[in-house]
């Protein structure tokens, strides 16, 4: 029971810091909040700042946009799938 309590903390706060920080930069907050993994994290500091771009036009903006965060919301189905995979081997749950 502490082990669900511990990991729900920790997936929650990363969650948090990592959709304020996709927040920052120019992405949706609840497209990031679950993609708490390393992949996750990595993707996330690798995509580009869309909020300071004033090189692209509106539709590449756009476009850049809505495909980080549809890979936001792809990481963050995977990666709560094998965070719970891993939860429930450490419980002894099959």
């Amino acid at each position: 029971m502490l082990a669900l309590l511990i990991f729900i903390a920790v997936t929650v706060g990363l969650g948090f810091l990592m959709g304020r920080f996709a927040e920052s930069k120019g992405y949706g907050f609840w497209n990031w909040f679950f993609a708490s993994s390393l992949i996750g994290i990595i993707w996330l500091l690798v995509i580009p700042n869309v909020k300071n771009n004033s090189m692209n036009t509106s539709d590449e903006l756009v476009k850049k946009t809505n495909s980080s965060n549809t890979a936001g919301i792809i990481l963050s189905v995977i990666g709560q799938l094998i965070a719970l995979s891993q939860l429930s081997v450490a419980m002894g749950m099959k």
